[in-house]
């Protein structure tokens, strides 16, 4: 059985491009504006990203598609 990482709260896009050149196969960009983690802006999407993972609590639907296009989300 093998594991898959994910890194959870980036805010910046350094830490995102340490994380793709490490092989990280998941990072989750928290988006809720309860979090002292919360992604402001969006990061670029690059070719060899990790896949996307958007992080919410209790938002409605409709917030949470609006994000999902507009940080490029693969995961919710």
């Amino acid at each position: 059985m093998s594991s898959k990482v994910k890194i959870c709260g980036i805010t910046r896009q350094q830490d995102l491009d340490v994380c793709r050149d490490l092989g990280v196969e998941f990072v989750g960009f928290v988006l809720t504006p309860i979090s002292p983690r919360c992604l402001q802006t969006p990061l670029p999407k690059s070719s060899g990203d990790p896949v996307r993972v958007g992080v919410f609590v209790d938002q409605p639907v409709e917030e949470v598609v609006r994000m999902i296009d507009e940080h490029e989300l693969d995961i919710v």
